[in-house]
């Protein structure tokens, strides 16, 4: 079975996988921060037929904010549903632990007050995702098009961001 098959007994198969792609901070945020780089490394298992879980770890430096540079840490796990009939298409849904980073001493302003942001934040949310092989590699390796939504729960105004990526996956049994 390849990297998208899906078994149907709980850990039958296992694979890791690596994305590399932009991430787009979306509403409020797009007027402070830009578009950057961000890559997520993940793990997964089979968990039933046609589902599997997994866990991720993604990463960017968010920049255009003139008070300072974010670190953007996200961690996350979920579950992914191959949809029948699109041809290996994944869509799924997890909770994550964001965590935020300023990486310079921030002023005191009304947009740092707004932003709440004066050193490291870390809070909930979840995210939704999408993804779908591209091509195939032999029985154990993928290349697949990626994408997510991921809301962290701030208070008041919930933080978004748009996530869009080309992996390789590889799977290790």
């Amino acid at each position: 079975m390849g990297v998208g098959a899906f078994a149907s007994t709980p850990f039958e198969h296992g694979a890791i996988s690596v994305e590399g792609g932009m991430v787009a901070p979306l509403f409020e945020l797009s007027e402070v921060f830009d578009r950057v780089p961000m890559a997520q490394g993940e793990m997964s298992f089979s968990y039933a037929n046609g589902m599997r879980s997994q866990i991720s770890l993604a990463y960017a430096k968010l920049t255009g904010w003139k008070k300072s540079q974010v670190e953007h840490l996200v961690g996350s796990m979920g579950l992914d549903y191959a949809v029948p009939y699109l041809h290996g298409f994944e869509i799924g849904a997890g909770i994550g632990l964001f965590f935020e980073r300023a990486t310079s001493p921030l002023v005191q302003s009304s947009s740092a007050v707004y932003y709440q942001l004066s050193s490291n934040e870390s809070d909930f949310g979840w995210i939704c995702r999408g993804r779908m092989p591209l091509f195939h590699f032999g029985e154990k390796t993928q290349l697949h098009l990626g994408v997510n939504y991921q809301q962290i729960w701030t208070s008041p105004i919930p933080s978004r961001f748009f996530w869009i990526g080309i992996g390789v996956g590889v799977a290790l049994w």
